[in-house]
């Protein structure tokens, strides 16, 4: 993919405004992104997950690559701001001097942070965790309209992950894709186990549950 068309896709992402059941700056870009795309058709679930299918050719999908919409944020709630996502109380409250301030987006807020900032090759943004899983699958849809791919890959964007993964869970409960289809999530995660930074794609093995799909996961790999 050409380097500024790259940019100019996570530069959008990363800039739009959300937070936990208030994902529609997100979703208006996924959207408009994908009605450039010939090759990828999209529609939303009963919960506002949206799903996208790139098709071209016969080929059977195996993959659904994920991400989810939302971010850690303050809603209104009866007239009074609630913070909503998984971040412990104390992180929240202020050491020294005020709290780090708010930035109101109509009815959510977020911390007061620069959207969008490239430096040393780096990316930094007030939201990566995960609107950039949200761009990487777009790029990926850019990357095989370019190459005239024929294959069949879904991207899943799901709404509240932050509040105990509500969006996901409908989603698992009423599966629309076909069941031999794998769910891979692009999550933003703590290095662990010598993943480290810019060393290269990052594959988990499992979590403190279970070992993922042993398949799937060398196929990754």
């Amino acid at each position: 993919m050409h380097h500024q068309t790259f940019l100019s896709l996570f530069r959008e992402v990363l800039s739009a405004p959300t937070a936990p059941f208030h994902e529609y700056h997100v979703a208006r870009v996924i959207r408009e992104r994908i009605s450039e795309m010939k090759h990828v058709q999209i529609e939303e679930d009963a919960y506002g997950n949206l799903i996208a299918c790139y098709r071209r050719g016969k080929k059977r999908p195996k993959l659904a690559f994920a991400a989810h919409m939302d971010h850690p944020g303050w809603v209104r709630h009866k007239g009074e701001p609630v913070f909503l996502g998984g971040v412990p109380e104390e992180r929240l409250k202020p050491k020294k001097g005020k709290p780090h301030p708010v930035e109101w987006f109509g009815e959510f807020g977020m911390w007061d942070l620069e959207p969008f900032r490239l430096e040393d090759d780096l990316i930094h943004a007030r939201v990566c965790d995960d609107l950039i899983g949200c761009a990487a699958i777009l790029a990926l849809f850019l990357e095989l309209e370019k190459a005239e791919a024929e294959t069949t890959v879904y991207g899943l964007f799901t709404r509240a992950e932050e509040v105990g993964f509500l969006g996901s869970i409908e989603m698992a409960k009423k599966w629309p894709l076909p069941k031999d289809v794998c769910f891979v999530s692009l999550e933003t995660s703590a290095p662990r186990g010598g993943a480290e930074q810019g060393e290269g794609p990052v594959i988990r093995a499992g979590d403190r549950i279970s070992v993922f799909d042993d398949a799937i996961t060398s196929e990754l790999v």
